[in-house]
């Protein structure tokens, strides 16, 4: 997001975006992206309740996940593995490794037959 787009969606103009976000020296810009993308989930959310609370059923199962990844990172953050999660190799790479496994598995192979081969 640009500064017009962080503050359209905080509901400010732009020059006091910079003015209370980067003249003080306190907060960089991907600071304050990351903090305007904060705030809007968080209206979304508060949104998304009251919603809920009115007996809207879709509202609920939206809010439902959103709110047990919450407890999962609390939980992570608690037992100190706030470190980000390593990926799963995808596809492409899933197959490399397989490839190199069937090489490898050919090479014993060949190997056997030829050691045998000797005696």
């Amino acid at each position: 997001m640009n500064n017009s787009q962080i503050a359209r969606e905080l509901g400010i103009s732009v020059p006091t975006l910079r003015k209370h976000y980067f003249q003080s020296g306190k907060i960089k810009a991907k600071m304050a992206r990351e903090m305007a993308i904060a705030e809007m989930r968080a209206r979304n959310i508060l949104r998304l309740d009251a919603q809920a609370d009115k007996g809207s059923v879709s509202a609920m199962r939206a809010l439902e996940p959103l709110l047990e990844k919450a407890e999962r990172e609390i939980a992570e953050r608690e037992m100190g593995s706030d470190q980000p999660r390593q990926q799963s190799p995808g596809v492409k790479q899933r197959r490399e490794l397989m490839g190199h496994e069937a090489d490898d598995e050919l090479e014993r192979e060949l190997n056997q037959e030829s050691s045998h081969g000797l005696h």
